[in-house]
C-alpha cells in the first residue's frame, strides 16, 4: 500500500511539474516583448492599440482561427504589406474580446441598415399601390359622374320633348 502511494507520487509529480513548466513557458512567450524575429511584426499594448484602432478601423483585421491581428499598410502597386501585431497574454485576451464586440456591433449596424432599406422598399411599394388605387378610384368616380350626367341629360331631354308636345 505504501509502495503504491510512493509509486503514484513518483509518476504523477513529474507530470504535474512538466505541466507547470509548460504553462510558465507559454506565459513567458506572451509576456516577452524582446523576441521580435519577423520583419513585419511588432508588439503593442492594449491602450496603444485602442488609440490607433479608432483612427482607421478598416485597416485592421483579425484572424480568429490563429488569434492574430494584422494591420494593412499600402505599398507601391496593388501589393499590400501586413504587419502582425502581437500582445502579451492579458492584452491579447482584451483585444480578442474587443474585436468580437466590434464585429457584433458592426453586424447589428448592418442588420439595422438592411431593415431600414427593406422598410423603405416596402413603403415605396405601398405608396405606389396607394397611388394606383387612388388613380383608379378617381377614374371610376369620373366615369360614374359622366354616366350619371348622361342619364340626367337623357331624362331631361325626354321630359323636355314630352312637355313640348
Amino acid at each position: 500500500m505504501l509502495l503504491l502511494e510512493i509509486l503514484k507520487v513518483i509518476v504523477i509529480a513529474p507530470f504535474c511539474f512538466a505541466c507547470l513548466i509548460f504553462f510558465f513557458m507559454m506565459l513567458t512567450r506572451y509576456f516577452d516583448y524582446s523576441n521580435c524575429t519577423r520583419k513585419n511584426m511588432t508588439y503593442m499594448k492594449y491602450k496603444e492599440f485602442l488609440n490607433i484602432y479608432y483612427l482607421n478601423k478598416d485597416k485592421w483585421y483579425y484572424y480568429d482561427t490563429f488569434e492574430r491581428l494584422y494591420y494593412k499598410t499600402p505599398t507601391a502597386g496593388a501589393l499590400r504589406t501586413e504587419i502582425f501585431v502581437k500582445f502579451n497574454y492579458f492584452d491579447r485576451l482584451r483585444v480578442k474580446h474587443f474585436i468580437k464586440k466590434e464585429e457584433e456591433n458592426k453586424k447589428k449596424q448592418e442588420n439595422l441598415k438592411n431593415q431600414q432599406r427593406n422598410m423603405e422598399l416596402i413603403l415605396t411599394s405601398v405608396q405606389k399601390d396607394i397611388d394606383s388605387i387612388r388613380k383608379q378610384s378617381q377614374e371610376e368616380l369620373l366615369q360614374t359622374n359622366q354616366t350619371i350626367s348622361e342619364k340626367v341629360n337623357n331624362i331631361l331631354t325626354k321630359e323636355g320633348h314630352n312637355n313640348g308636345l
